[in-house]
Order: C-alpha cells, then sequence, then structure tokens
C-alpha cells in the first residue's frame, strides 16, 4: 500500500509542472527522450490494468527507465549547457526539478512493481462468492 501511495504522491508533484513554458528549442531538444519516457510508463500502466501478472521484472523495469531518464538527462544537460540560450532562468530551474521528479516517479514504479510482483494474481482474480 506504501508504494501505492508514493507513486500517487510522485504523481501529483509532477501536475503543477504540467503549466510550466520552456522554450521551442528546449521542447524540441527534449521532445524523444520524453516521448520515450512516456511510451514506457504508458505501456507499464496497462500492464498493470490488463495483466499484472505478466509485469516486468523490477530489474527490467529499472535498466529501461534509467536509459530514458539517461537519455532525457542528457538533453536537458546540452540545452542547458549552451544548446538552448532562450530559456529563462525559471525554465532552467523548473526544467531540473522536472528531471528529478521524473527519476522519483520511476523509482516509485519499480517499488510497486516490486510489491505486484510478490503477489498471487490468479488466487485474487478467483471468484469468492
Amino acid at each position: 500500500a506504501r508504494a501505492l501511495f508514493n507513486l500517487g504522491g510522485r504523481m501529483a508533484d509532477l501536475m503543477p509542472l504540467s503549466r510550466m513554458e520552456y522554450s521551442p528549442e528546449t521542447v524540441a531538444r527534449l521532445r524523444r527522450a520524453t516521448s520515450l519516457w512516456r511510451q514506457a510508463l504508458g505501456q507499464l500502466g496497462a500492464n498493470f490494468r490488463d495483466a499484472p501478472d505478466k509485469l516486468p521484472s523490477a530489474e527490467r523495469l529499472s535498466a529501461t527507465l534509467d536509459a530514458h531518464l539517461d537519455e532525457l538527462r542528457a538533453d536537458a544537460r546540452a540545452a542547458l549547457n549552451g544548446g538552448t540560450r532562450n530559456e529563462s532562468p525559471e525554465g532552467a530551474t523548473s526544467l531540473l526539478r522536472e528531471l528529478s521528479l521524473y527519476r522519483g516517479l520511476s523509482e516509485a514504479l519499480i517499488s510497486a512493481i516490486r510489491h505486484a510482483s510478490a503477489l498471487n494474481w490468479t488466487q485474487l482474480r478467483e471468484t469468492r462468492f
């Protein structure tokens, strides 16, 4: 239960950042890596809903999300270290905070997967009445 609570909290932390606007150059530079990370999360959400007994291992999920986050971090650094001169100081701070929140959300998901993998989903689906 704690893992799901933490997951919800991490998702809620990201909501205020959705209103932040970045320079078009920063958005273009980060689009691919952000999209890959979000697709991985979307697939994970579909697995949770449709086939929780077939969730990826926590180790495999960690490797996948870490790879996407590493690419995203490298693109953000490139954008902030000269590739994007149009980013405001507030935008740069927000971008770094957003990357930190993505990492926290990924860690919360990995924890939730560890707990979900320990459940006997077949037994939980059995009709009891």
